[in-house]
């Protein structure tokens, strides 16, 4: 259990209500240390509640449009698919798609025609609610994953489930298609596996030595680069990745974050090195608009991009006022007059 996160809580509420329907006698017997134990966890929730209700309040808002609705789908749906699938298979591949589709359906029949169901309605509590704090994401529903586990083992096992041969069928397809999809590797909803910022690093490193200004968003890029440039201790020390324009000026390079670039955009000369890539949505924006810029004033010397996203098109579609890179590596070199 991690008190930092409130969501915890929502866990042994959910454990507390399946003492109370499916063990009432139990419940009844133990009532006393039950109000002890709920009435501690309730007072250890106060500190947390304002930040709870703060963010039900704001991702419970009524859907106000078509491209919300779509946003909220997407934010939902993709890591249920996932979970039951793999990352390592999107869903715009339809041979290997549409199996794990035809697998979960078949899975979930199963689970619900067996003693595992009441894991399952859980499991799909606990993501409505996690959806409704607004951390819904593949990486933040794993910890949710033995309750869904719980809900096939019963299903597949006990002797009581109807359909424990169809649920072991399900899951075999759905373990092969997801291990497919990992050994081949080609078949990715994302391209951040195969992001080269180690390689970018390595070529951008000897511009920041002769003396050219580096611009970039990325942490994975700035983690990189801070080893290639020999900064490990500094690394180890710092919160992130981004050393700071004060620290990597006492060693001589100019490498900066795209924060209120109009304020000191004008004054660059020289060769100027923009490294375009994933971070966050404010800084992505500076720096795109940052990139406008430049092209208006300054001779592009070269181009690298690399890790094109084959749900470029999809995100485009789908996303709301969001930055969507085609690739997800995009360094460009401009030469700018004084």
């Amino acid at each position: 259990m991690i008190w930092s996160n409130y969501f915890g809580v929502v866990l042994l509420l959910l454990f507390l209500a399946d003492l109370v329907i499916f063990h009432r006698k139990l419940a009844t017997r133990r009532l006393r240390s039950l109000l002890v134990v709920a009435t501690l966890v309730a007072f250890s929730f106060l500190p947390l509640l304002n930040v709870a209700t703060f963010d039900l309040r704001n991702n419970s808002a009524p859907i106000a449009s078509a491209i919300d609705l779509k946003n909220a789908l997407v934010t939902f749906s993709f890591p249920v698919f996932s979970i039951f699938g793999s990352v390592a298979v999107a869903p715009w591949y339809l041979p290997f798609s549409i199996p794990i589709f035809a697998g979960t359906v078949l899975l979930l029949v199963a689970i619900w025609l067996s003693p595992g169901r009441r894991w399952l309605v859980y499991f799909v509590l606990a993501m409505v609610l996690l959806a409704l704090s607004g951390h819904m994401s593949v990486k933040r529903v794993l910890f949710l994953l033995p309750w869904l586990f719980l809900a096939i083992g019963i299903s597949v096992t006990s002797r009581t489930s109807r359909y424990s041969k169809l649920g072991a069928i399900a899951v075999a397809v759905l373990i092969i298609t997801g291990w497919i999809g990992i050994v081949s590797g080609k078949h990715y909803a994302t391209a951040n596996l195969y992001e080269p910022w180690g390689k970018v690093a390595e070529v951008v490193a000897q511009d920041a030595r002769r003396g050219a200004t580096i611009v970039s968003v990325n942490p994975p890029f700035f983690l990189y680069l801070d080893y290639e440039l020999g900064l490990e201790f500094d690394t180890e020390a710092a919160e992130t990745a981004y050393l700071g324009e004060d620290l990597y000026r006492s060693h001589g390079y100019t490498i900066l974050q795209p924060d209120e670039w109009q304020t000191w955009a004008g004054k660059l000369h020289g060769k100027i090195v923009l490294v375009n890539g994933s971070g966050f949505l404010e800084q992505v924006e500076e720096q795109n608009a940052l990139n406008d810029a430049l092209h208006l004033r300054c001779k592009v010397l070269g181009e690298y991009r690399a890790a094109a996203d084959p749900a470029a098109l999809w995100k485009a579609r789908f996303t709301k006022d969001t930055p969507v890179f085609a690739y997800r590596t995009n360094v460009i070199w401009y030469d700018c007059p004084r």
